[in-house]
């Protein structure tokens, strides 16, 4: 659930609903990653479901808050940028809505164990 590729209905024990419902998460963080602003509301809104509601399903499904899977998926397009692309570590902080290239390497180091100017 946590990578940023996508799910097929066959992943574990998972409904189809559920299954379409990570995806539309995903596509929802992936096309406004670079938006610092994203955060548990505009997600709510954008998937079409409350607050709460969003937070109980993604806690049940992923066993993380809304706020820590937007940041997961983030960090992880964020290494993919930087492996892949070799994209910088400042540049591929912003590009995946980090505001502090020092937080974002705080963020990074305790996700990967890496720092991310040591990968690529």
């Amino acid at each position: 659930f946590l990578g940023i590729e996508q799910l097929d209905e066959s992943h574990e024990k998972m409904t189809k609903t559920d299954v379409e419902f990570i995806n539309s998460l995903k596509e929802v963080i992936l096309n406004h990653i670079a938006n610092h602003d994203l955060n548990v509301d505009m997600l709510a809104k954008e998937c079409g479901v409350s607050r709460s509601q969003l937070n109980r399903k993604l806690k049940a499904l992923t066993n993380l808050t809304p706020n820590n899977y937007i940041k997961t998926i983030r960090l992880k397009k964020a290494y993919e940028l930087i492996k892949v692309q070799g994209i910088r570590v400042s540049e591929a902080a912003y590009m995946t809505g980090f505001t502090d290239p020092n937080y974002f390497t705080i963020c990074f180091k305790k996700e990967f164990g890496i720092n991310p100017s040591q990968i690529g």
